[in-house]
């Protein structure tokens, strides 16, 4: 497959389709698949529900001394609470 927006990197390309309500999963597994560590993510993302992935993204977040919720607003994402 294409890269769908060949101007973006893949991060971008894919908070693009997430904005507009695709799912950039597919693609990324298309441009990642050969990556052990996005392997690794992937079986992660697909064994957690969504508030066990909030909750893990959090901690993450807070291990590195990032605000989420500031890091959300920068990339134009609003965050449930």
């Amino acid at each position: 497959m294409n890269n769908p927006m060949p101007n973006m990197n893949p991060f971008m390309a894919a908070m693009q389709m997430a904005q507009n309500g695709k799912n950039p999963m597919q693609m990324l597994q298309q441009i990642m698949g050969s990556n052990p560590q996005f392997n690794q993510v992937m079986r992660v993302i697909n064994s957690k529900d969504p508030a066990s992935m909030k909750s893990t993204a959090e901690k993450m977040f807070k291990e590195r001394g990032v605000d989420m919720e500031q890091f959300a607003k920068s990339m134009g994402i609003t965050l449930s609470k």
